[in-house]
């Protein structure tokens, strides 16, 4: 008898991530205008072909939330087997990330700008990630704001369906408070 698939909860209403202000340098802005066709993959309402995408079948990495893409960089070039879906809402760190990843050859980064949560739901099938990093997302501090947290149980549990067998999601976070929810959840 074939189990019954359990459907992942879809994405909380309640925004889980604040817009830093900021505009584009001249440098960011030239390289989004410039680079996005090569590293940058438009949100859509259906997941797109990610061999094709990235012109290879590799292990399939999401990072949520990269911001200036420094981190990102520098593992996805110590990793060069894996290939990397780059999620942030910061225009100016997408400029700069996409002019760093022109500056540095790598061909196993695309850029996705957009809300995280929207993107794993619509462009990323069920058990397609080899894992998933959260690197100190927005601690939301106050007790009134906790519930804008990204990582807590619907984060988890759609992470979960979109991750394959023995996938790892990995999380930090410098805010002791969110440490432990991370751990719990």
């Amino acid at each position: 008898m074939e189990s019954a698939r359990v459907e992942p909860p879809t994405a909380q209403a309640i925004r889980t991530f604040k817009y830093r202000r900021g505009r584009a340098t001249s440098r960011q802005q030239r390289a989004l205008d410039e680079l996005w066709p090569a590293y940058g993959v438009d949100v859509a309402g259906t997941p797109p072909d990610w061999a094709a995408v990235f012109g290879r079948t590799a292990p399939l990495v999401l990072e949520i939330g990269f911001g200036m893409g420094d981190a990102t960089v520098a593992m996805a070039q110590a990793d060069p087997g894996r290939d990397v879906i780059a999620v942030d809402v910061h225009t100016p760190g997408v400029g700069s990330l996409l002019h760093r990843l022109a500056g540095a050859g790598l061909r196993n980064i695309r850029v996705v700008l957009g809300d995280a949560l929207p993107v794993i739901e619509q462009m990323v099938p069920p058990g397609s990630l080899d894992e998933v990093r959260v690197y100190f997302p927005d601690p939301w501090p106050k007790t009134r704001h906790r519930k804008r947290r990204l990582v807590g149980q619907q984060f988890a549990a759609l992470v979960a369906d979109r991750l394959v067998a023995g996938g790892r999601l990995h999380c930090a976070t410098d805010w002791a408070p969110y440490a432990e929810q991370m751990i719990e959840v």
